[in-house]
C-alpha cells in the first residue's frame, strides 16, 4: 500500500528534484509543478521495496512521475 512520506512546495521542489536522490525531472515539469509528493512502500509490504516521486500541477493533476526500487 503506498505511503505519502513528504510534500514539497516551492524553491524545495528544485532542491529535492536535484538531490543524490532526486528523480531529476526536466526544466519544463518543473516549471509546471507546484508540489512534489514523494510515496513509498511499507517494510512490511509484500513484494520489492520502492519509491516514488509524483510532481503535482496547480489543478492537481500529476505531471510527471518516477520510481526507484528500495528506499
Amino acid at each position: 500500500m503506498p505511503n505519502l512520506y513528504e510534500t514539497h512546495e516551492g524553491d524545495k521542489i528544485a532542491k529535492v528534484n536535484g538531490g543524490f536522490c532526486g528523480p531529476k525531472f526536466d526544466a519544463e515539469a518543473l516549471s509546471k509543478g507546484v508540489r512534489l509528493e514523494v510515496w513509498g512502500s511499507s517494510f512490511d509490504d509484500p513484494g520489492p521495496d520502492w519509491c516514488r516521486f509524483d510532481l503535482i500541477a496547480q489543478d492537481g493533476t500529476r505531471i510527471a512521475t518516477h520510481t526507484e526500487p528500495g528506499y
